[in-house]
């Protein structure tokens, strides 16, 4: 199942200079070989900063030193100085072109490089590629998976937070940039690539994967573990605990489209009941509204809807409402919005 198509290995960057070493790290230059753009609008000079943030947390960001560049509005820190006894180590190679190797300090073990070569970096495409430790790949999302760890014969994963119905191969409701790796060692590491744009995944049986993003810059971020658990609580701790929800919302819930009118929403409800499944939150979806216009509710398919909620709640069952809007230059774009 290989593609049919390749990356030269000559097609990329090459160092210009030495690495420079900074307070936080290293820093370098690249320059783009002379080769035929894919995209057009290559940034030409592409700028590597390496900051050692913790003896268990590097970051590599790639950037473009003339331009500002989206960047997800994260605040992760920064400390002023390299951490001192650090997990990890780098390496960088420019034969025969630019590529930088994330090595577990304590093993030897590679667990990042960029040697498999291919990296882009246009206006409005850009692509990093890298060997994994292992075959050992988790994460990536959101996504309907028939198995936790990967399939790493050349499978393609969109990443692009999309209202679609769960099916194998599509891009579901988040966008989880960041994966896990147990390597061969059983150490554990995980990589985060903070990046919003629509993006894409291709696992490959080197091990490796493909990385590519519509825009943006490349802001990666590894969190050395050496334990699964441990490494989960490093990504956690640096982009924020999830939000603390309502006990409620743990329980069983029902949720379809397709309840044209409030009489077929009531009788799920109701066989809910008379087969005594749990039932702790029940959802309105977009067909109460009136045309699909925002805030408003079918005066005729859906009359009584406010009666019928306080029902529901009189019997411990939560309603929740799904509100759609929809733009105004492109209807069949529409932001969802649940209450």
């Amino acid at each position: 199942s290989a593609p049919s198509c390749f990356v030269p290995a000559e097609h990329g960057y090459r160092m210009v200079g030495q690495p420079e070493e900074t307070g936080k790290g290293y820093r370098v230059i690249i320059r783009r070989i002379n080769y035929p753009s894919w995209f057009g609008s290559d940034v030409n000079v592409v700028q590597v900063d390496v900051e050692f943030q913790a003896d268990e947390r590097l970051r590599i960001k790639l950037s473009d030193p003339n331009a500002p560049r989206w960047e997800v509005p994260l605040p992760i820190d920064s400390p002023d100085e390299a951490a001192r006894n650090p997990l990890y180590a780098i390496q960088f190679k420019n034969d025969p072109v630019f590529s930088v190797s994330v090595i577990r300090r304590s093993t030897g073990a590679v667990i990042f490089d960029t040697s498999l070569g291919g990296l882009v970096f246009s206006d409005q495409f850009i692509q990093i590629s890298t060997y994994l430790n292992s075959a050992n790949l988790y994460g990536f999302g959101e996504h309907e998976h028939h198995s936790f760890k990967h399939d790493m014969n050349f499978v393609h994963w969109p990443m692009w937070a999309h209202d679609e119905t769960v099916q194998t191969g599509v891009n579901l409701y988040g966008h989880h940039p960041v994966y896990m790796n147990v390597e061969e060692t059983l150490d554990a590491h995980m990589v985060l690539i903070l990046n919003s744009n629509a993006a894409e995944v291709v696992t490959m049986p080197a091990p490796g994967l493909i990385y590519r993003t519509t825009g943006g810059l490349l802001d990666i971020y590894f969190f050395l573990g050496p334990q699964p658990e441990l490494a989960v609580q490093q990504y956690v701790s640096t982009v924020g605990l999830p939000m603390m929800v309502p006990y409620w919302s743990l329980g069983y819930q029902l949720s379809s489209f397709g309840y044209t009118t409030i009489n077929e929403s009531k009788s799920a409800v109701d066989r809910m009941r008379e087969y005594d499944i749990p039932h702790d939150v029940h959802y309105g979806d977009i067909n109460y509204m009136m045309e699909y216009r925002g805030f408003t509710i079918d005066p005729v398919n859906y009359a009584g809807l406010d009666d019928y909620v306080e029902h529901l709640k009189e019997e411990g069952t939560r309603f929740f409402i799904i509100v759609v809007c929809m733009h105004p230059f492109a209807p069949n774009n529409r932001i969802v919005i649940m209450f």
